[in-house]
């Protein structure tokens, strides 16, 4: 399958050592994300996530040249974005509904990402799979969203290995509880690592840098013990997005 990733993104997959910083989806403190950002920037991080806010994305892009994502459930503010400059686009942040007890079905994830799809050519598009659905609905939604041209594929829950058929890249996330058991998580056959609200921890951007720069310089030292094959996976604190292998 081609990639229909920026240029940058493709490039750190393949060697292996890609670290994405999950902003927040629900951060819309300018002075938290400019520090988290300029942390991004010189811990070496690959890309950021942030919410799918012009005003935000638009702040950010002034400030650094760091690749950047943004998220949201509503096609238009992720239209809105990529028409400000976003690098791309994700369809999830699906927990704000789930604490109101409200679940989209399949079909209502793959009209998004259609109606997504039809609005945004230029940059590519993932989606989140809630982790409500048994594993074969999500097995059987992610070949829907490819086939309707999805780039990658973010899947919510814990992992379980198994053979994939199709190409998509696709994360699946369980929860970790140190620098540790995610480094054998990475030796296993992640190759990209999200680092989200664990950065809460660290007051200052010095701490946050060389927290951030720790789990970078350990991705490029691991590279050549990981799978070729190009897969994504999410920390948000300490939260791992293993996928099907």
């Amino acid at each position: 399958m081609k990639s229909l990733l920026p240029f940058e993104l493709p490039q750190s997959i393949i060697k292996q050592k890609t670290v994405k910083i999950i902003v927040g989806l629900n951060n819309f403190s300018i002075y938290s994300v400019i520090k988290i950002t300029k942390a991004a920037e010189l811990g070496k991080a690959s890309f950021i996530d942030i919410a799918a806010n012009t005003e935000i994305l638009s702040i950010v892009k002034s400030i650094t040249n760091i690749p950047v994502c943004v998220s949201s459930i509503d096609p238009l503010d992720l239209f809105s974005c990529a028409t400000k400059g976003a690098d791309m686009v994700e369809i999830g942040n699906f927990d704000v509904f789930y604490h109101k007890k409200i679940f989209l079905s399949a079909k209502q994830i793959l009209n998004l990402a259609q109606e997504t799809k039809n609005l945004i050519h230029n940059i590519p598009i993932s989606v989140t799979i809630p982790h409500t659905f048994l594993l074969s609905e999500q097995i059987n939604l992610a070949f829907l969203l490819e086939k309707i041209g999805m780039s990658t594929i973010q899947s919510e829950g814990y992992s379980t290995k198994k053979n994939r058929p199709f190409d998509t890249n696709i994360k699946r996330s369980s929860m970790i509880d140190s620098i540790n058991y995610a480094s054998s998580a990475v030796a296993d056959s992640f190759s990209i690592i999200g680092i989200g609200s664990v950065l809460s921890n660290y007051y200052s951007i010095y701490d946050m840098v060389l927290y951030i720069y720790e789990i970078v310089f350990f991705m490029q030292s691991s590279s050549k013990a990981l799978i070729i094959s190009p897969h994504i996976f999410d920390i948000n604190h300490l939260k791992v997005c293993q996928t099907y292998i």
